[in-house]
């Protein structure tokens, strides 16, 4: 999960973890914190349902690009 996980209790977990997959790609978001876990981190690029399902390409409005929706938090992060 993004954000800021540098402290005791993730890195411990970090430490003792036979594998750790982050939900993200790494050219979007490589944080220092997980630098140090890079031999046993796989970056899965995300993680959806939707994976694989056909895509609507069309809603009704006439636009016939794929739609895309963003959701985002707030909090230990520094991405827009």
């Amino acid at each position: 999960m993004p954000g800021a996980r540098d402290d005791d209790a993730h890195q411990l977990v970090y430490k003792i973890a036979d594998h750790i997959i982050a939900a993200w790609p790494q050219e979007i978001y490589d944080p220092d914190w997980l630098r140090d876990f890079h031999r046993k981190t796989t970056y899965v690029g995300g993680i959806s349902r939707f994976d694989g399902r056909q895509r609507v390409t069309d809603l009704g409005g006439g636009d016939p690009r794929p739609q895309v929706l963003v959701m985002s938090g707030a909090g230990g992060s520094h991405i827009s």
